[in-house]
């Protein structure tokens, strides 16, 4: 069977033993890609790792990977700026094209990562319920009219509530 996999991407979803979060995940995630090559082995996926485990078990094949991942701009205030997933899902799609997760490696060209954005095109808040339901009507009507006979498999539950809520929103109609 082939499908999909569409995956919220928040604060909890990665971690390293060998780098602790000390920093916002910005930080830490910028920290921990340029040590990518030196901690490979050490990522750990919290919440990813049990979908990707379940679909390897049950022998599907990803024709696509979407992370979806927040980069806002500076000028949200340096608290929310700091929070956002950009760098956490640029090294998650490292480790599923290496094949360092429990699924098979996945060719870097089947793996996407979508940044919530308004209609314009500008990063926006991933709490912001509208913004955040909006944009992912948007992308998932593309992404089924991509792929109309493929199942999408949902990873909902890293992210923030409204990326949570949007996800099993837009991707159930």
């Amino acid at each position: 069977m082939e499908a999909l996999l569409v995956c919220n991407v928040g604060n909890r979803d990665l971690d390293c033993p060998t780098l602790p979060k000390q920093t916002s995940e910005r930080q830490w995630a910028q920290a921990a890609l340029a040590q990518y090559d030196k901690l490979r082995t050490t990522f750990q996926l919290r919440i990813i790792a049990k979908a990707l485990r379940y679909l390897a078990e049950q022998s599907v094949t990803l024709v696509r990977v979407v992370l979806i991942a927040s980069d806002q701009p500076v000028s949200v205030g340096e608290q929310f700026y700091q929070s956002d997933t950009v760098y956490t899902a640029q090294i998650i799609a490292r480790l599923l094209a290496d094949g360092l997760t429990p699924y098979p490696p996945v060719d870097p060209a089947r793996i996407e990562t979508w940044i919530i954005q308004d209609e314009h095109g500008n990063g926006c808040d991933p709490s912001d319920y509208d913004l955040t339901l909006r944009f992912l009507e948007r992308q998932l009507l593309k992404l089924a009219a991509e792929y109309p006979n493929h199942t999408a498999f949902l990873e909902v539950t890293g992210g923030t509530p409204a990326m949570t809520t949007g996800l099993l929103i837009a991707g159930t109609e």
